[in-house]
């Protein structure tokens, strides 16, 4: 097992609804970019969504043109049918 990076921080246990914390505390007081990242004094914590490989996957799809041609095939009458 290779050590941990120092730019990085280690996701802990599962919060409610799944949501898993990695917050960069200590390592964020030498940061030459912390001014671009945070304005906490206790450093930076990023929240992961329990879905996020789900969620990543479905944005990257959306980029594809095929999938942008369907979308706007389809939003037009359903968001009318709503209305």
């Amino acid at each position: 097992m290779s050590p941990a990076r120092p730019d990085t921080a280690a996701l802990g246990h599962p919060l409610t609804h799944g949501h898993r914390q990695a917050q960069f505390k200590t390592r964020c007081r030498t940061c030459p970019l912390r001014g671009r990242c945070t304005t906490s004094t206790t450093g930076r914590t990023l929240t992961i969504h329990p879905q996020h490989a789900l969620l990543a996957a479905a944005r990257h799809n959306a980029t594809h043109p095929a999938w942008q041609d369907e979308y706007r095939r389809w939003r037009p009458p359903v968001e009318r049918s709503i209305a």
